[in-house]
């Protein structure tokens, strides 16, 4: 089950995961990681409308995602695996989930956040949140879309965080 890409993106199933990420990775099996969502039928319902008809789709806890994984549930399969926020991303790692790197594809605005990249948007909690990722030796790295340069979102935030929020 090779992992192909693991992204964190508030949105989840959109045009820029199917249309753009999916053809790259050719991942043939998204895991849609979140404990509420893996119980919500109206939410998997829309998500699988989005979905194209080739491509698996699975809706898993954050323990069933983590064991997925680090168990090869899915040898078959090229894996997308999508995360809806920094701290279900991080409850994946203190679990243990065997990751070389994570994508930050999409974190949107609400109040108190500040934009670090393209469509990217994070707060105090949130920088704390990838310092914690980080040390583990995880690399972070801000992508909308492949085609696009790949940042490490710790260089980002460690030398501009004061001035991203105002503080220098």
């Amino acid at each position: 089950m090779p992992i192909a890409l693991v992204r964190v993106d508030n949105r989840l199933i959109h045009a820029k995961v199917i249309e753009g990420w999916l053809p790259i990775i050719r991942a043939n099996h998204i895991i849609i990681a979140n404990n509420t969502i893996a119980i919500d039928s109206m939410h998997q319902a829309l998500l699988k409308l989005a979905t194209p008809p080739n491509v698996k789709l699975s809706f898993l806890t954050i323990k069933d995602a983590v064991e997925a994984i680090n168990f090869n549930k899915f040898p078959n399969d090229r894996i997308l695996v999508l995360v809806k926020d920094l701290q279900d991303m991080l409850s994946m790692v203190e679990m243990g989930c065997v990751l070389e790197s994570i994508n930050i594809g999409g974190l949107y605005y609400s109040s108190g956040k500040v934009e670090v990249a393209r469509n990217v948007y994070l707060d105090d909690k949130d920088v704390e949140i990838l310092k914690k990722i980080s040390s583990r030796g995880i690399k972070l790295e801000v992508r909308a879309l492949p085609m696009d340069t790949k940042l490490d979102i710790m260089d980002i935030v460690i030398k501009n965080w004061d001035r991203l929020r105002g503080r220098s």
